[in-house]
């Protein structure tokens, strides 16, 4: 399943000619993210230089008077409630009301900040053209103004959505490179020191990555790091490959199914995982990759894990990986995130973690 069908309810709402309470009333359909963030940012009134103020002021009374919203009720229900839950109850309705409420107007000033933001930096992809593995991230971005983008609650559907609809839905990293991960020399050279750190013994290099698209991962980490990552694939399930990222990468994928992978390559110190399948919607509900635990078992605890990815649902829908996987990888492992890792997108935030097995000092004993 795409990433773009999980949010497509959230996105259609958010530009439908009704919109949400947050932008009622305006032709939010004829706007372009610039236009819609002035207005936006035209309802700041009055306390805008109060920094305590702006922590604590909700959004929601700014747009709508507690009169207008008892008007307005039943159209919230149905604009909001039945678009983004299906049927109705109280209880979601109460939900959709302090989901709105709980946006200050300085959550809103750090939303707004992300405008214009998305694929900003020229120099990475310039990089990455020449083939090379870039020094930085996807956009310019001070560390400061990150940390306050990635505090932000995007388990809200209202922050969720207006950070989707500010970035857009375009990714020059998906749509011209084929990559839902995010290559950079600012988090991985971080991540293999800490991988090699685990082994009181001398560490081979040797890993494997699995459900490895074209591969470019383990490209660069063997290039980069002197790590040697075998790429393996069954090329069953979604592939993004764009001739302009496999000429710039060019890497050998082996065809082999994940958990025959692993039993493989028995010499493999570590396994690699990005951006697994997740959930797939089919008729009348949701199902998840019953590959996903074969996966855990195969592997069993025998190395460390470095996972890129969701570790989260969206929309009620597990994307890289199913709920029960993530359950049971935090039952087995101890989870190390990378916190340089910067996603490309602010709304749909996947993280690089380096999972290491928790009878890992046991495991090494007998190697």
């Amino acid at each position: 399943m795409s990433v773009g069908s999980v949010f497509s309810r959230i996105w259609s709402y958010f530009t439908s000619d009704s919109g949400p309470p947050l932008i009622r009333n305006k032709p939010v359909r004829e706007l372009s993210s610039d236009e819609l963030a002035t207005q936006l940012s035209n309802s700041l009134e009055g306390d805008s230089s109060n920094s305590e103020a702006l922590e604590h002021k909700p959004l929601f009374s700014w747009q709508i008077t507690a009169s207008e919203l008892s008007e307005e009720a039943e159209s919230l229900q149905e604009c909001y409630i039945n678009e983004m839950y299906g049927d109705c109850n109280v209880d979601e309705y109460e939900e959709a009301r302090r989901g709105l409420n709980a946006i200050s107007a300085a959550t809103y000033q750090d939303i707004m900040s992300v405008k214009g933001i998305a694929d900003n930096n020229a120099d990475y992809y310039q990089q990455l053209r020449a083939g090379n593995l870039p020094s930085d991230y996807t956009y310019r971005l001070s560390e400061d103004k990150w940390q306050r983008i990635k505090a932000l609650d995007v388990g809200n559907i209202y922050i969720f959505g207006l950070l989707r609809y500010l970035e857009g839905e375009k990714s020059k990293l998906e749509d011209d490179f084929g990559l839902y991960f995010v290559p950079s020399k600012a988090w991985m050279g971080i991540a293999v020191d800490k991988l090699r750190a685990k082994f009181s013994r001398e560490f081979s290099g040797e890993g494997l990555e699995i459900m490895a698209g074209q591969g470019a991962l383990s490209h660069f980490l063997n290039e980069n790091y002197e790590l040697k990552v075998k790429a393996t694939d069954n090329f069953k399930t979604h592939q993004h490959i764009v001739s302009e990222a496999t000429h710039c990468i060019g890497v050998d994928v082996l065809e082999m199914d994940a958990v025959s992978a692993i039993r493989n390559n028995r010499q493999a110190a570590f396994l690699v995982v990005s951006w697994p399948p997740g959930d797939r919607e089919i008729q009348g509900g949701v199902i998840s990759d019953p590959n996903d635990l074969d996966i855990l078992d195969a592997w069993a605890c025998r190395g460390p894990i470095l996972f890129i990815g969701l570790r989260r649902p969206f929309a009620g829908v597990w994307l890289t990986g199913s709920e029960t996987f993530h359950k049971e990888l935090l039952e087995q492992y101890d989870p190390e995130v990378i916190e340089a890792y910067r996603s490309k997108s602010f709304a749909l935030r996947d993280e690089a973690v380096l999972f290491i097995p928790k009878k890992w000092e046991a495991v090494q004993g007998l190697q």
